[in-house]
């Protein structure tokens, strides 16, 4: 089986990334704004409590595995998305 593709001409599809381009540059900086930074600031202040919870053993062996739980998904959080923005 053949992979195809649309049949678009390099003009059509450069002119396209152009306009592309362009819209980036007007609406957008390469930094993020600040609700990327509050984003981050939440996700980084939720992992220090949740770890400090579980560094200084505030509670009980059994009760722990319900803050490591969150922990793994504020870790997964931090990858997806202050990793990806």
């Amino acid at each position: 089986m053949e992979i195809k593709y649309g049949q678009r001409s390099a003009k059509e599809f450069t002119a396209e990334l152009d306009e592309i381009r362009r819209k980036f540059l007007e609406t957008s900086t390469r930094y993020g704004n600040w609700k990327l930074y509050v984003k981050a600031l939440m996700f980084v202040l939720m992992f220090l409590g949740l770890y400090a919870i579980l560094a200084f053993n505030l509670f009980e062996t059994v009760s722990r595995i319900w803050f490591i739980i969150p922990l793994a998904l504020v870790i997964a959080g931090i990858g997806f998305n202050i990793m990806h923005d």
